[in-house]
């Protein structure tokens, strides 16, 4: 967690990192101080596990709107969420124009509550910029929900780059395949206006 917007947050790499039991959270990156000026954040997590966290990875931008958002990406290669007693996943403020979170070949398994994927906006921007490539999750409860975005956005804007394949495995081993598409978008996140947004190309 940074003070200021000078902090650097780049070139960041874990590697086969464990977490366990912690009262917080495993895997942690406040990045509130940051803003369009600082460095591009550059984060990469690969082959790590938290086991019984009360959480298992946040990412916290945290920036009302009037706020300029930091740039640059955070993503985790085959990294696994299993037993946390909350969300697997627990972002802060990740809409559109913000770091882009990409998560490959992970699995999140026994997660606490309702949402396997947690996110708050702020209440003032709609989720954006995140894919979850190949994601599998193993449920806890018959039809828990996997994703909740507990806070309802405040601002017109389409959700366009939320995307991917996640599988749902039920606990009676019942599986389902989503295919995180624009229709699905629209579907999970109805637009209120019919005003797409240009394509974003974060790198």
């Amino acid at each position: 967690e940074g003070d200021h917007a000078t902090a650097r947050y780049v070139n960041c790499v874990m590697r086969n990192c464990t977490t366990e039991n912690n009262g917080g959270c495993g895997y942690s990156f406040y990045c509130a101080s940051s803003h369009a000026t600082s460095e591009p954040l550059s984060i990469v997590l690969e082959d790590c596990r938290s086991v019984g966290d009360a959480q298992g990875f946040d990412l916290g931008i945290n920036h009302p709107p009037s706020k300029s958002y930091p740039r640059g990406y955070v993503r985790m290669d085959r990294c696994m969420f299993a037993d946390t007693r909350g969300q697997a996943i627990w972002t802060e403020t990740k809409c559109a124009g913000t770091p882009r979170l990409d998560m490959h070949d992970c699995v999140v398994t026994n997660a606490g509550t309702p949402a396997l994927f947690g996110t708050l906006t702020w209440e003032c921007e709609p989720p954006d910029g995140m894919l979850f490539d190949n994601l599998t999750v193993f449920l806890r409860r018959k039809s828990q929900p996997w994703l909740s975005f507990p806070h309802p956005p405040l601002t017109v804007r389409r959700v366009t780059d939320v995307r991917g394949c996640v599988r749902l495995v039920e606990p009676d081993g019942v599986e389902r395949t989503l295919t995180l598409d624009q229709a699905w978008c629209d579907a999970t996140f109805p637009p209120t206006a019919d005003a797409p947004l240009p394509s974003r190309g974060w790198r």
